[in-house]
């Protein structure tokens, strides 16, 4: 049987190969600014006793800044180039690095067993898949959240692409970053309005808080401020919790 999660994974080791310990990844911006924006958005609903799992670590910039809000955090991502990387540069006592194919349901259940149910943290990675590849990935989510866990997701909203249509007519076309990232095969596939929710709702998840964000980068634009993407976040739990609206 083909693994459809290896042209992820070469891909994402072949860019965090060209990016190397020194490097930087376009959507490494200040975990001060970013994370903490996001812990205000979920933090005061997650339960602190269940571990915080962190999809798409990559190398652990973001991660390491949940890792000093949460008592246990396990950060993972397709990528061996990535997790070495992490690893090395941002390591924490209560932070593990540990690789998970997201569409491999076995490891993802194999994970759950092992450390029970989790909240999960997942910032613009199902974006990053293929549309037809987002169901099972939401399944394993599924999987590793159980019953108590309670996800916060940011993702690149459907706008993008008349966003990035604006900035061309603002003159804008030369974005490095972007190129960089695009060059090893990685892309953002777009997203409908509400697709996010549904996928989660075939398991059993509602909405408790959403909205509107940024997801921003370290791409410099010509009057010296950085790219920021629009976005949409969602905080999801099950339905039987009390304060679950399903939308």
């Amino acid at each position: 049987m083909s693994d459809p999660s290896s042209p992820y994974r070469t891909n994402w080791n072949s860019y965090w190969q060209d990016i190397g310990a020194s490097g930087r990844a376009l959507w490494d911006s200040d975990p001060a600014i970013e994370v903490e924006g996001h812990l205000a958005l979920f933090r005061d609903l997650f339960d602190p006793a269940l571990p915080l799992i962190d999809v798409g670590c990559g190398n652990g910039t973001q991660t390491r800044r949940l890792a000093e809000a949460f008592p246990r955090v396990v950060a993972v991502d397709v990528s061996e180039e990535a997790l070495a990387l992490a690893t090395e540069i941002h390591a924490a006592p209560n932070l593990q690095y540990r690789k998970l194919d997201l569409l491999d349901e076995a490891a993802a259940t194999a994970l759950h067993a092992e450390i029970g149910d989790s909240n999960v943290y997942v910032r613009a990675v199902l974006q990053q898949l293929l549309v037809p590849d987002r169901p099972p990935a939401v399944a394993n989510l599924a999987t590793l959240l159980g019953h108590r866990g309670k996800a916060f997701l940011v993702e690149l909203s459907p706008t993008l692409a008349a966003f990035m249509d604006s900035l061309a007519q603002r003159g804008v076309r030369s974005l490095p970053e972007i190129a960089r990232i695009r060059a090893h095969g990685i892309q953002s596939i777009p997203r409908t309005e509400g697709d996010i929710p549904d996928l989660f709702a075939q398991h059993g998840f509602g909405t408790n808080r959403s909205g509107t964000t940024v997801v921003r980068t370290i791409q410099p634009l010509p009057d010296g401020s950085l790219l920021e993407n629009p976005a949409d976040w969602w905080l999801l739990q099950r339905y039987e919790s009390p304060a679950v609206v399903p939308g």
